[in-house]
């Protein structure tokens, strides 16, 4: 991967596998915020975030939520600590929660607005 001159970047650095493995959270239906907060918390690192067409501008940016992940916590229950893990990130709640109606999708209070 190539970055422009002046691009921020995030370097991560260690000394190899640390020995250690944790729980792979699931981070589905999660803000890029609070999916930041919980990567963390396991000590893990969200190395790519992907967001689809349906995220235009800041705001859409800000109440996306994520749709997918790699490695995916059904496949994968455990992973080195200092782990990346990639999200994808849409404001479409039918690709969010495709298997609940739209109707009845509901957030956490805890969590911000999804709209």
């Amino acid at each position: 991967m190539k970055a422009s001159k002046g691009t921020f970047i995030d370097l991560f650095v260690g000394t190899g596998k640390s020995g250690g493995t944790v729980i792979l959270p699931n981070l589905v239906g999660l803000t890029f915020e609070t999916a930041q907060m919980v990567a963390s918390e396991s000590k893990l690192h969200i190395s790519v975030a992907i967001y689809d067409e349906t995220v235009t501008n800041r705001a859409d940016s800000l109440n996306a939520r994520i749709w997918k992940q790699y490695p995916s916590s059904e496949d994968t229950k455990q992973v080195n600590i200092n782990s990346s893990v990639d999200v994808w990130l849409s404001v479409d709640i039918a690709k969010i929660f495709p298997d609940t109606p739209s109707e009845s999708v509901e957030t956490d209070d805890d969590d911000e607005s999804f709209f």
